[in-house]
């Protein structure tokens, strides 16, 4: 391997940190993630890493997993009737109820893998514009409850957040269980005057409902389609009140394989959802397509593969923050992002499988990659990881990230090319170069050799 010489003296020893631990740090916000460098505008991010489609899983990606919490208020004093969740063991709408409900009988649960992991085929009588046949039914993200927490507040059980703010729920919340039950699962908050929805706070999203006990199937499709929009997923049925999908078919976002297009037939093209004259689409009437982010079909479990690829990129990006909640976990080692062109990364991505700059490629990073437990970093013989100013750390606060490891052959020359087709590279040897203060923090080893014949 080849470390750039201008660091072995002055810069090694204050850059590159190797932990035991990572007790005490988080890491795995936004805000603990920018630097002057980190500007959203390269060739990679425009053209590659901020569309969904790029992110489209398939079945040898990692299986991601959020994390959710449930904060439940109940009415105080005899207030309580039988269509409000109870802290007890009754079998209507106490905790064995609730469970229930969550987890299903193995198959139509919302936290068991299940129903809000897999897709169903597509069901409905017109053709988008992108209309490949979906062999992927596997969002390969699922749902998982962290805690319950129960609180009698009459006040707060009869309150609509959508109107007044969520700041007086989350600071009763933290007053009760401490800051830290809001930031281990995405918060869903219920009691008896929530009107659905998703919101923001504190750096995050959140959940508000008054979704209670006696109709499971309603109790399932509600929290799924609000989790759906935690992760910036729109109506699909448009509406002139909240949150519909934009059917412009210019928008970077725009969701070519739901929205039909030249077929006004099947537009819910009234007040609610004008045609869009730039493409001649709309949004799909309410009741003629099972897609999860519809409204009153039977069975709304279709999960577009641009759904998937949205759901799967604000894992990865800022975007609003959802990727805070996800489950820590180990860095998929088999099937390893590979770098084999030129890259700049001047974009905050927390990674759940490891990295591979393949030869003759350069990957530089200006801005921060958070890499999971044990995740690594290889480059190849030949290849070029270049931190300029940027940072490569962990995400995850149970386990440190792995290592760069850069490929070399000590048999070989350690030659780097200053002319021709290889300058800045070396043919035998895999480099590293750390710039313009650079840095590789809260790993196991942080930068190791790989020998490679």
């Amino acid at each position: 391997m080849i470390l750039s010489l201008t660091l072995l003296g002055s810069i090694w020893q204050s850059k590159v940190t190797s932990q035991n631990s990572c007790a005490g740090y988080l890491g795995n916000n936004s805000g603990d993630r920018t630097t002057s460098t980190c500007a959203n505008s390269t060739t990679a991010y425009l053209n590659k890493y901020r569309l969904q489609s790029t992110f489209i899983p398939s079945t040898n990606d990692p299986v991601i997993t959020l994390k959710i919490t449930l904060h439940i208020f109940q009415p105080g004093g005899s207030n309580i009737n039988n269509g409000v969740w109870q802290n007890t063991t009754n079998n209507y709408n106490g905790y064995p109820a609730l469970n229930a409900y969550l987890y299903g009988n193995g198959t139509d649960g919302i936290v068991n893998g299940q129903t809000e992991r897999y897709s169903v085929q597509r069901s409905a009588n017109y053709l988008p514009s992108w209309n490949l046949p979906q062999s992927n039914l596997d969002s390969r993200i699922k749902y998982e409850i962290t805690n319950i927490y129960w609180y009698s507040d009459n006040t707060l059980y009869n309150t609509n957040a959508y109107n007044a703010g969520p700041s007086s729920f989350f600071s009763h919340i933290s007053s009760i269980n401490g800051a830290a039950a809001l930031e281990e699962g995405l918060p869903i908050v219920i009691n008896g005057a929530n009107t659905g929805h998703a919101t923001n706070y504190n750096n995050g999203p959140c959940v508000f409902t008054s979704v209670g006990a006696g109709d499971s199937d309603f109790f399932r499709k509600h929290l799924r389609h609000e989790i759906n929009h935690c992760f910036m997923l729109m109506h699909t049925y448009g509406g002139t009140s909240c949150c519909p999908e934009i059917v412009d078919c210019n928008y970077l976002d725009f969701l070519s394989d739901v929205f039909p297009i030249n077929n006004s037939a099947n537009c819910n093209n009234g007040s609610n959802a004008p045609l869009n004259t730039n493409c001649n689409t709309c949004n799909e009437w309410i009741n003629l397509s099972n897609n999860c982010m519809g409204e009153s079909y039977p069975n709304p479990l279709w999960i577009s593969p641009l759904q998937m690829g949205r759901k799967i990129r604000n894992m990865h990006l800022t975007s609003n923050n959802i990727r805070k909640f996800a489950k820590d976990c180990e860095s998929q080692h088999t099937f390893p992002l590979q770098v084999t062109s030129n890259e700049t990364w001047d974009f905050d991505i927390q990674m759940y499988k490891d990295i591979v700059v393949k030869a003759p490629a350069t990957l530089t990073i200006k801005c921060k990659v958070a890499m999971a437990i044990l995740g690594k970093i290889q480059v190849e013989k030949g290849a070029q990881l270049i931190i300029d100013g940027g940072e490569v750390t962990g995400w995850c606060k149970t386990g440190l990230w792995g290592s760069i490891q850069v490929e070399g052959d000590p048999a070989q020359n350690q030659t780097i090319y200053t002319s021709g087709s290889l300058t800045g590279y070396a043919q035998y040897q895999g480099v590293l170069r750390l710039i313009n203060g650079g840095k590789v923090t809260h790993s196991g080893n942080a930068i190791t050799n790989f020998l490679k014949y």
